[in-house]
């Protein structure tokens, strides 16, 4: 996010997730709009929406934080996946179809941890039965 995104990547991306600037696109909401979706109800709670998912979902929580993570912010982020956890792994009991996996990762965990993400999706099955080739 402190680069400028090339052309095909913020085409690929929400334009709500974009701020241009003189210096490019970047993959990073400016302060403005950062608040707007913070104080937006649709944002504050999402175990609802959860709860109603009906196809397979995976959810994976990074149990890192970022490096560097300003002031307090980096002792907060435990009790956010705390809450997360404690939120969201009740709704996978009666919900096959659902799953957490937690990884040694931050929230830059496809860049972290690339090959854990692809063998997690390519064997998420949500069936109780399944057999996998």
């Amino acid at each position: 996010m402190a680069y400028p995104l090339s052309e095909a990547h913020a085409a690929m991306l929400p334009q709500r997730t974009l701020r241009t600037t003189d210096a490019g696109v970047y993959a990073r909401p400016d302060a403005a709009l950062a608040g707007q979706i913070r104080y937006d109800p649709y944002f504050q709670d999402s175990i609802p929406a959860v709860a109603d998912i009906q196809c397979p979902a995976l959810f994976l929580l990074a149990t890192e934080n970022l490096p560097g993570l300003p002031g307090r912010v980096g002792a907060l982020m435990p009790a956010l996946r705390a809450g997360i956890r404690r939120d969201l792994l009740p709704l996978t009991a009666d919900r096959p179809h659902l799953r957490v996996l937690e990884l040694p990762a931050s929230h830059n965990m496809v860049a972290e941890r690339p090959e854990e993400i692809a063998r997690a999706v390519r064997s998420h099955d949500p069936r109780p039965t399944a057999r996998r080739a």
